[in-house]
């Protein structure tokens, strides 16, 4: 983001958090400043017999509550978590999609999608046989079902997709909300990230890989990036999304912004699954084009004439 801010940039007027730090952005950010972990013992399901207990865990989150019996009956989590972020971001955007819903996006990515479903419905699947698997299995996992029930909640009727980029996918949803409006296709994009695939599989999975940090009698102390005795990164889940809109479209309703999506970039390293190329050049180019694109004027005009 940038404190100068272009006529074409995009700018961000709303967000919308649920994390394990914090319920809503404002509780979310207090949790952040004042340095409170939401790193805590697993309680999703029974870890102990795995070498890392502890994860990134949302507690209290009633999902009946804030969506209703039958929505969170035949939706996944990470869908959930996204509803709930995003009808955030609409309210503290102040924005009022009706009117111009043709005219609004929605970008939710995700890394793992509906992963403690699918275990689920594997395991009932073997124990019981195919009439035992949820009807709603398949529908509810897929990737981009968390972008489709954000646009389903909003009554959005312009584009709507969704893509992985592992651990980048929540800041490229940002990068694919800029695309949208600098190219015309959209004035307001609703866009973010949303995860929560804190299930047996995916620990054991990632135990094996060898990832994560096993300070499980020190949850709380157990996320230490960029510090020498740092023995692994914390698995988590939540959801982050932001409303997204034209320079032009935010000054016109008089909208309050947070700040300017200036300029973003992709490149690969194109060298090992998970390890990055050592000398860095692939990812200093993404920096390099990120801030040559600030400021990039977009040749379709926002006028609604």
């Amino acid at each position: 983001m940038s404190s100068h801010r272009h006529r074409s940039d995009p700018v961000i007027t709303g967000i919308g958090a649920i994390t394990p730090v914090g319920g809503s952005a404002p509780e979310t950010w207090r949790g952040l400043v004042h340095g409170r972990s939401g790193v805590v013992e697993i309680e999703s399901f029974d870890a102990s017999q795995l070498p890392v207990r502890i994860a990134g865990e949302i507690r209290g989150f009633d999902a009946e509550a804030a969506l209703g019996p039958k929505r969170a009956r035949r939706s996944a989590r990470f869908s959930q978590l996204a509803i709930v972020a995003a009808r955030e971001a609409v309210a503290d955007a102040d924005l009022d999609i009706a009117p111009e819903s043709e005219r609004t996006a929605v970008v939710v990515n995700s890394a793992c999608a509906g992963t403690p479903e699918t275990e689920r419905n594997v395991r009932a699947l073997i124990s019981g046989g195919p009439r035992d698997v949820s009807p709603y299995y398949v529908p509810s996992t897929i990737l981009n079902m968390a972008a489709c029930e954000v646009s389903i909640d909003l009554g959005v009727h312009g584009p709507v997709n969704a893509s992985a980029l592992a651990c980048a996918s929540g800041t490229a949803a940002l990068l694919e909300a800029r695309r949208l409006i600098l190219s015309g296709e959209a004035d307001v994009v609703i866009a973010g990230g949303s995860d929560a695939a804190i299930n047996e599989a995916m620990f054991a999975g990632l135990a094996v890989m060898g990832p994560l940090s096993e300070r499980n009698d020190s949850p709380e102390q157990a996320s230490r990036p960029f510090d020498a005795d740092r023995d692994g990164f914390v698995f988590g889940e939540g959801a982050v999304v932001c409303v997204v809109e034209s320079a032009e479209h935010a000054r016109i309703r008089g909208a309050a912004v947070y700040g300017t999506l200036a300029g973003g970039a992709l490149t690969a390293d194109a060298f090992h699954m998970s390890a990055p190329e050592r000398s860095g050049a692939h990812a200093a180019r993404a920096i390099e084009l990120a801030l040559e694109r600030h400021g990039e004027k977009s040749r379709t005009s926002y006028s609604r004439e």
